[in-house]
C-alpha cells in the first residue's frame, strides 16, 4: 500500500529512529522463534518471511499440474542469487519439457548456498487436489 508502518509506529510511540538499530524483525505469536525481516524505504514497508520458499523438490508435480510460469522473487537479492536460481530452475524445466526430468539433490544444495534462511517446501497434496477441481 506504500504505507510506512515502521515510521508510523515509532512516531506514535515517540521512539527516536536514530537511536535504534536499522535491523527490525516481526515475530508473530503463532510462529515463535521465526523472525521476519522488515525493511522500509521511500516507497513503503516490506515484511519478508523467516524462511525462503523453495519449489525445486515439487517442480515436477507443479509442471504436471499445468503450471506455465514461475515467479522468482529477487527484489532484495543480489545478481549471484538470481543467476544461480534461474540457472537451476531453467535446467529443471528444460529437462521436464524433454521428458528427461530426474530430480537432482545438487539443485537444492546449490540453492541453499544462495541464502542464510532455511527453506520451506510449501507444496502439499491438498494443493494438487484443489487445482484439479
Amino acid at each position: 500500500s506504500g504505507r510506512k508502518i515502521l515510521n508510523s509506529y515509532m512516531e506514535e510511540h515517540k521512539i527516536d529512529k536514530n537511536s535504534q538499530s536499522e535491523n527490525y524483525s516481526l515475530v508473530e505469536e503463532t510462529r515463535p522463534g521465526e523472525y521476519m525481516p522488515i525493511y522500509e524505504d521511500e516507497y513503503g514497508t516490506y515484511i519478508y518471511g523467516a524462511r525462503d520458499l523453495c519449489a525445486i523438490e515439487s517442480l515436477e508435480k507443479l509442471l504436471a499440474l499445468g503450471i506455465d510460469s514461475i515467479r522468482i522473487e529477487g527484489g532484495m537479492k543480489d545478481t549471484q542469487y538470481l543467476d544461480t536460481v534461474l540457472k537451476i530452475y531453467r535446467e529443471a524445466i528444460d529437462l521436464y519439457e524433454k521428458d528427461e526430468y530426474l530430480y537432482k539433490d545438487k539443485w537444492k544444495e546449490e540453492l541453499q548456498l544462495t541464502t542464510e534462511l532455511p527453506f520451506v517446501n510449501w507444496y502439499e497434496e491438498s494443493f494438487e487436489k484443489e487445482v484439479k477441481n
